[in-house]
């Protein structure tokens, strides 16, 4: 009994996982190292926006130190030393010769300072540096949204693509399976005389060939599962079972307002227009490098001793500085110039972009047109190619037919059949494309 339990627990536990499209998508997000990094970009991004808001507040340190002073230097002076008799008339008499030190300081000092500095004014230059780095930050959140996007799209046309190449092996299995069921009737017919050995030998021919391109088929199917895999960093983590349909959602698109939301919604767009803001703000930070800048500036000392007496003292003091600078060799004059420069390429850029972007769009939404009429094509060329295969088997069966015309109907099945699935899946890589173009 124990022995049935571990059975069915080990055949649970080898089961293949199910991969979804969903799960995909979802699991990239978590595991993609392009994702993770532009996410870790952000995220520094972030914390260097907190940096540059750090300036609109005033810097406030405190300080202690104490100090043991081994010699402490001295002053020496002598003086005469007399005293009076006032037994002897008032005597003047002298009583030698005496020094005197004076210490200039104390064996132990102890200092405590708190100290503040505070830009008052600065001519934008605070502002328009914090607004600068939160400009940084948006575009580093674009950044990683354009990433991020990107790679959902790379793994949706891989997830597709293993669905279109294992339908291309259900069709070359059901192209065996046609040539066995065409090889077994032609051997019935060359046992009852009605057909060469020479037509059961073109079959045979064209059965090992059938074979050989079911077995590249799989293959090609093996090899693009493992790519989606490893695309989802999940190629060292067991076997997965790729669930989903290659089928046909019509959908209606306005290219119009596909081009308007393109325009709207691209994280390049955004990311130009923020660089076009940071700019212009260099730009007013160029222009007030030669503007004045006024500073409070304060500190309270508590130290121990004070001048020449051995006590703990208060002390406090406050004060204000102006920094106006008056000649700079025009280097503020310089740096505007480039800047004016490079705002004007920037904006020859986003004029590009904008083409570049409405013709991204135009192309994928032609090929989403494109591969709709073929599937419509192709759906009704699959059910005529069948019907005429049926046909063709029968007639050939009761004599009326050769078995190339057999073999001729049997291939435009396939055919159809493989170009119904290939505009179908032409067709979903066209919408992911569009979905990217769109930005959505």
């Amino acid at each position: 009994m124990n022995m049935i339990f571990m059975l069915i627990f080990l055949s649970l536990s080898l089961k293949a996982e199910v991969l979804t499209l969903e799960k995909a998508v979802e699991i990239a997000k978590k595991r993609s190292p392009v994702i993770l990094m532009a996410k870790k970009e952000w995220e520094k991004a972030r914390f260097q926006k907190g940096e540059a808001r750090s300036y609109f507040f005033p810097v406030i340190s405190l300080s202690g130190n104490y100090t043991y002073l081994s010699e402490i230097p001295e002053m020496k002076s002598s003086y005469i030393d007399t005293g009076i008799d006032f037994t002897n008339n008032n005597y003047l008499y002298f009583k030698g010769i005496k020094e005197v030190r004076t210490p200039f300081g104390f064996e132990n000092n102890y200092n405590w300072k708190l100290c503040f500095y505070y830009p008052i004014f600065s001519w934008g230059k605070i502002r328009n540096g914090y607004n600068i780095v939160s400009l940084k930050e948006k575009i580093s959140y674009e950044d990683y949204v354009k990433k991020e996007k990107e790679i959902i799209a790379e793994v949706k046309k891989a997830f597709f693509g293993v669905l279109f190449l294992k339908k291309i092996v259900d069709i070359s299995k059901e192209s065996v399976d046609l040539l066995k069921e065409h090889l077994e009737v032609t051997e019935r017919l060359f046992k009852e005389g009605k057909v060469s050995d020479y037509d059961v030998s073109r079959i045979k021919v064209q059965l090992v060939i059938a074979e050989t391109k079911l077995i590249k088929a799989e293959n090609d199917y093996v090899m693009a599962k493992k790519g989606l895999l490893n695309l989802l960093d999940l190629k060292d983590e067991g076997d997965w079972e790729i669930e989903g349909e290659l089928k046909f959602e019509k959908k209606e698109f306005n290219l119009e307002d596909l081009k308007r939301r393109a325009i709207e919604n691209r994280s390049e767009m955004k990311i130009v227009d923020k660089t076009l803001d940071i700019l212009k703000r260099n730009l007013s930070l160029a222009y007030a490098e030669n503007r004045p800048t006024i500073s409070l500036f304060g500190s309270y000392v508590y130290q121990k001793p004070f001048y020449f007496e051995n006590i703990w003292k208060k002390t406090w003091n406050v004060g204000a500085t102006l920094d106006f600078p008056i000649f700079n060799g025009f280097r503020d004059f310089s740096k505007a110039k480039q800047i004016k420069s490079e705002i004007e390429k920037i904006k020859t850029l986003k004029s590009s972009l904008k083409s570049k972007i409405k013709l991204e769009v135009e192309n994928a939404y032609l090929k989403i047109e494109e591969a709709k009429k073929r599937i419509e094509a192709q759906m009704e060329n699959v059910e005529v190619a069948r019907e005429n295969y049926e046909i063709a088997k029968e007639r050939y069966e009761l004599g009326l037919m050769s078995d190339i015309e057999v073999r001729d109907a049997q291939f435009a099945l396939t055919q159809a059949e493989t170009e119904f699935y290939k505009a179908i899946f032409d067709y979903r890589t066209a919408i992911i494309e569009l979905e990217k173009a769109v930005g959505e």
